[in-house]
């Protein structure tokens, strides 16, 4: 018959082990002490293996881990004795006859505290991280503990994001703006020395602090970061942080950025040619010429247009139009001379917000008497063609009889593309004296070749005048 008494005692000093007074067994008495010296011995294995392996679960990346014996509770390596500060605290919210997660829990539940309540005031993580054991102060170390089991003076630990900042592409004449964040990670205050920009002259920081500055442990400062490129093309730059942040002393982020052009939003008239010039126009007879309006911007031109001046020149077209962007419209302008002299003027044409010039200039001189007097009152083809369309150029002359007698003459067209002549033809041309003028269709051309064509017609009627006049057409693919 086996008989045991046990008096439990839960006291902190005994890490919740029973002591037990007295066992009879088979008539045998133990002292007390050198039984509860045996079970003290299978205690201290048992303890081991209860709480330190939760310890060493708990912070793996300690490199105390391989030195976590008893003393990381106790004051001895044997777990006999009494419990150190950090031991203490955890028994103080450990529950009896703890599981392995309660164990667990109770160690989360003190890693705010500072069990050891030394002078840096560093929590019982802070000095897990440290690579020491909490239940310890320096000088009173167990032997093996690797690292200082009371963190040395706070340390300020720098971080900078991002590294880098691009800005994309900007506007020449605009800006972008971005941040760059300075955080203090560790537990003293950062001193940033300096900030310093290098490279494109395009990168400023406007509104930064004045350097020297302070931030505080667990803070930040945004730092401000402006690209305002000043021409077209890649923009590269350095921010430079000097700060006493040990090992990271100074800290370098990449900006970059790239200039693009203006787009241009508005009207953009260009105008060929930009003056006209009809030469001698005998008395009675009319001249036309004509200018080109194209619209090398990305919103409508409207135009209106009107003739100053000498009133012999006249609008021979309309006095408002629309040009569209890419596109181009002509206008006509007549020279009508009244007397012999000189004449001038002006093709106004106006624009939303400005006004363009055309000078116009022409001599009035008698005509011939007795003689066939045809003129080219006008000629005209078409000026622009695709090859893809397949349509033919349409070419018109307009014959203006300017003598007193009345006639024919033979008119010969010749058109010269790329160097060789591609199209003739002569016809003979007559108009009544009086009768204003005589219009007249050519044979259409179709061309087979992309390039500009030179159409010259002369009409050989024999008068001391030059009967010559040139038109372009342009052939796109």
């Amino acid at each position: 018959m086996v008989r045991r008494f046990f008096h439990h005692n839960l006291d902190n000093n005994s890490n919740h082990l029973p002591t037990v007074e007295l066992i009879m067994l088979k008539h045998k008495i133990f002292t007390v002490a050198a039984l509860t010296a045996a079970l003290m011995t299978a205690s201290a294995a048992h303890a081991r293996s209860t709480y330190v392996s939760p310890w060493q679960s708990l912070y793996p990346d300690s490199l105390s881990y391989d030195n976590a014996d008893c003393m990381l509770c106790h004051t001895t390596a044997d777990g006999k004795s009494g419990l150190n500060p950090y031991g203490a605290d955890m028994d103080s919210v450990l529950p009896g006859s703890p599981s392995t997660t309660e164990i667990t829990d109770a160690l989360l539940a003190i890693e705010g505290d500072d069990s050891d309540s030394d002078p840096t005031g560093s929590s019982n993580l802070v000095e897990i991280d440290a690579d020491t054991q909490p239940g310890w102060a320096e000088g009173d170390d167990p032997s093996g503990v690797i690292g200082l089991l009371d963190p040395g003076t706070p340390v300020a630990d720098i971080s900078v994001s991002p590294l880098s900042v691009d800005f994309g592409a900007v506007t020449v004449g605009t800006s972008g703006a971005d941040s760059v964040a300075i955080s203090n990670v560790g537990s003293a205050d950062l001193t940033v020395d300096s900030l310093n920009l290098s490279g494109s002259s395009e990168f400023s920081l406007p509104g930064a602090p004045d350097t020297p500055f302070t931030v505080a442990a667990s803070t930040s400062v945004n730092v401000s970061v402006e690209y305002a490129p000043l021409n077209d093309g890649l923009d590269n730059g350095t921010l430079e942080i000097a700060s006493d942040s040990p090992g990271e002393e100074l800290i370098s982020v990449a900006l970059s950025g790239t200039g693009v052009p203006v787009v241009v939003n508005e009207c953009v008239p260009v105008i060929d040619p930009a003056s006209l010039e009809f030469g001698s126009v005998e008395l009675g007879n009319t001249s036309s010429l004509t200018t080109t309006v194209t619209n090398n911007g990305t919103l409508n031109c409207a135009v209106a247009a009107a003739v100053s001046g000498s009133v012999e020149f006249t609008l021979a077209s309309s006095t408002s139009f629309t040009v569209v962007p890419g596109d181009s419209v002509d206008v006509d302008v007549d020279y009508t001379p009244a007397d012999v002299g000189d004449d001038a003027g002006n093709l106004e044409l106006t624009f939303p917000d400005r006004t363009i010039d055309v000078p116009l200039s022409g001599s009035g001189i008698e005509a011939p008497v007795g003689v066939i007097d045809l003129d080219i009152k006008s000629f005209r083809v078409t000026k622009k063609i695709a090859l893809v369309r397949v349509k033919p150029i349409v070419i018109k002359l307009t014959v203006e009889n300017g003598g007193v007698t009345e006639g024919s003459a033979p008119a010969t067209l010749t058109g010269v593309q790329n160097g060789e002549v591609v199209h003739t033809q002569t016809l003979d041309v007559t108009d009544a004296v009086g009768n204003g003028s005589t219009r007249y269709t050519l044979d259409p051309f179709t061309p087979d070749a992309v390039g500009e064509i030179l159409w010259t017609m002369v009409i050989n009627d024999g008068d001391p005048d030059d009967d010559v006049a040139t038109a372009t057409t342009t052939v796109n693919p």
